[in-house]
């Protein structure tokens, strides 16, 4: 595919490795996302709680502090398309499960924490090894900030066309037809996995301890200045910006009044959004300009969500949520971007699982505490504390950019990039 390797954005695609993930992704993430809505709309209607839905969005991520740390050091010494095969076929029959006892009136609240947090186990594995494998799905290290930029436009694509479906989907035929669905579109991306070559990868050394390598890779990320920097402000930005997973279901149902199909068309305008914030950032942002990027991006998502806060017209919402999802996004691929460029290919693992630690760890903590904020002073109060924070959190940040300037460059060059 010669004619899209001359398009910057593209650039990836020409790796079949890459593009057999690409697609099976595009549809196995769809699946995801109408399994989200259907998940976040069956609870409110069991619960009608805003923090019981914290608690499951909790619970769900616990197991990436659990295991995360020792996740990374597992994925550093074993073949990650191995991983990722595993992972496919248990989160198939975990969908294939949810939709048995939800047909059969078994899935109660409790059985949702239980499940749940089964299910986060399975993403604390999959998610680190997905990111550490896109390096291999690509022809050439220069391609991959397109590679990375295309997998979030997946995602956000995914997140355009899921919730819109699955609104009318839930109305038409409940909650159970999202999670078979979901286990459907898992096929495809298990079969792109099947299908795939990948390249042999230096791994790390089997007979270190666990702990030893453990230190070594929590030192190696603390002595590089652009990860320490990155993970310590991800982590921070996380924890407020994460918040907007269950603010919109609650603004949605009790500001906006508001049901399935309203939430489906908010979480439709983000993806539009955040499509639109990966595609420009894959065309126009060079990998030396990332730092100053995610910065602004930060720093936007946090006044457009205080702008959010204040809102109560069902049109104006909707309008402003092309603006957050491009913000969000935008900050997050820039961010997961520049740790892909720099960071050691015998390291990847253990320092992508602790950069997951920041969306999957501490981003389910400030939704378990907002939950309980917003059942006491309201969403809308909930929400400006949040867009408050991360606002905060961008400036913090951008006070840190003369260190990017200073390392990143010489880093790059090792890199080739």
């Amino acid at each position: 595919m010669p004619q899209i390797s001359e398009i910057r954005a593209l650039a990836a695609l020409s790796a079949r490795n890459f593009r057999l993930y690409f697609f099976g992704q595009c549809v196995a993430l769809t699946g995801t996302w109408m399994q989200r809505l259907a998940m976040s709309w069956l609870v409110l209607e069991i619960t009608r709680s805003a923090s019981r839905m914290g608690l499951v969005e909790f619970v769900n991520q616990a197991p990436v502090f659990i295991l995360g740390l020792f996740i990374g050091v597992f994925l550093d010494r074993h073949d990650l398309r191995a991983v990722l095969i595993t992972t496919q076929a248990v989160t198939i029959v975990h969908s294939f499960t949810m939709a048995l006892l939800l047909h059969m009136g078994q899935l109660s609240y409790p059985a949702i924490l239980l499940l749940s947090f089964l299910l986060g186990i399975i993403t604390a594995v999959d998610m680190p090894a997905r990111q550490a494998s896109i390096a291999q799905m690509i022809n050439h290290p220069s391609q991959l900030q397109s590679a990375l930029s295309l997998q979030s436009g997946s995602f956000n694509l995914a997140r355009l066309i899921g919730p819109a479906v699955a609104g009318f989907v839930v109305k038409a035929g409940g909650e159970v037809s999202c999670f078979l669905l979901n286990g459907i579109a898992h096929m495809f991306v298990l079969y792109a996995y099947c299908a795939m070559r990948l390249p042999q990868r230096e791994l790390a050394p089997r007979e270190q301890k666990r702990l030893s390598a453990l230190r070594e890779g929590l030192s190696y990320a603390m002595g590089v200045a652009p990860i320490r920097l990155n993970l310590i402000f991800t982590y921070a930005f996380n924890f407020f910006s994460m918040t907007y997973t269950i603010m919109l279901p609650l603004f949605a149902k009790e500001v906006l009044g508001g049901d399935s199909r309203h939430l489906g068309s908010l979480l439709g305008a983000l993806g539009i959004g955040a499509l639109v914030g990966v595609m420009y950032m894959a065309a126009k942002i060079h990998t030396r300009q990332l730092p100053r990027h995610f910065c602004r991006m930060q720093t936007g998502f946090g006044l457009v969500f205080i702008v959010f806060s204040f809102i109560t017209d069902w049109r104006l919402s909707v309008a402003l949520m092309p603006f957050m999802g491009f913000t969000v996004v935008s900050a997050a691929v820039a961010s997961n971007s520049l740790m892909q460029s720099v960071v050691d290919e015998n390291k990847r693992g253990r320092v992508m699982s602790l950069y997951m630690l920041g969306g999957l760890g501490f981003g389910p903590i400030g939704i378990l505490i907002f939950g309980h904020i917003a059942e006491i002073a309201g969403p809308q109060n909930a929400a400006l504390l949040c867009g408050l924070m991360a606002f905060l959190v961008g400036l913090l940040h951008y006070g840190k950019l003369r260190i990017y300037d200073t390392t990143v460059d010489p880093l790059l060059k090792t890199k080739g990039l």
